[in-house]
């Protein structure tokens, strides 16, 4: 335990009154003391200058990935464009492709083709098919007037 002097608790209480009155002794500031807050002050200045600076780093990121991201967007977009267009041209084409199967299924069945001075018809695919000079007839009708089926494009199955 530690003893007080007298003398030590006069001096406070005397010191006291004096701060109390307002005729305390200035006491000269601490030399450690008032470096510690200079050094804190220059730490807090240089944090707060290294937080703007990533704080407008950052900005300047945002604002080019938001013009990346506009850009990629409209991208998309006209791309979603085109993919319907081309899927529309698709859907037709398919249809167009089916109207002509059908055709060619008809023709490839129904219709015969006879060449002058020849007792066969011929399918149009057939390589004796001369196109410039022949006839065209049903099946039928080329069977009433005596043709025979090609052995080539004809032959049994």
């Amino acid at each position: 335990m530690k003893k007080y002097k007298l003398t030590d608790s006069y001096d406070r209480e005397v010191q006291l009154q004096r701060r109390l009155n307002g005729t305390a002794e200035k006491t000269k500031p601490n030399k450690k003391h008032s470096n510690f807050l200079v050094i804190a002050a220059i730490v807090l200045i240089l944090l707060s200058v290294f937080s703007l600076s990533v704080n407008l780093y950052q900005q300047i990121v945002i604002r080019k990935l938001n013009l990346d991201y506009t850009v990629l967007n409209k991208q998309s977009e006209e791309l979603k464009t085109k993919y319907n267009k081309k899927s529309l041209d698709f859907e037709n084409l398919q249809a167009e492709h089916g109207e002509i199967i059908h055709e060619y299924n008809y023709y490839k069945k129904y219709v015969v083709f006879i060449n002058s001075n020849d007792k066969h018809y011929h399918s149009y695919l057939c390589f004796k098919n001369d196109r410039n000079s022949s006839e065209i007839y049903d099946v039928k009708s080329a069977k009433a007037k005596g043709y025979i089926p090609c052995t080539i494009c004809y032959k049994e199955k």
